[in-house]
């Protein structure tokens, strides 16, 4: 036979989880910055459909990376919305 011994692969445990959650707090983190920006959450509906328009015009120029993360950012502020009302 080959004469190899299996033995078991001793690796530390990554927390993939923490990693996700700061991925999913950037796009949080820069609704606040927009709305310190716009300094009154009554502006949303405008600072909403302002993004979309970025967004639609990133996508059209194929800059699809900034597209998502207008997105994100759309997304982010419509829960907040939700949660603070």
């Amino acid at each position: 036979h080959h004469s190899i011994t299996p033995t078991s692969i001793k690796k530390e445990i990554t927390p993939v989880f923490a990693k996700v959650a700061d991925l999913n707090d950037a796009p949080k983190d820069r609704v606040a910055e927009t709305l310190a920006k716009y300094e009154s959450v009554e502006n949303l509906d405008i600072i909403i459909r302002d993004l979309e328009r970025e967004m639609k015009l990133a996508a059209k120029e194929l800059e699809f990376e900034k597209a998502a993360e207008i997105r994100d950012q759309i997304q982010a502020m419509k829960e907040m919305i939700v949660f603070e009302f």
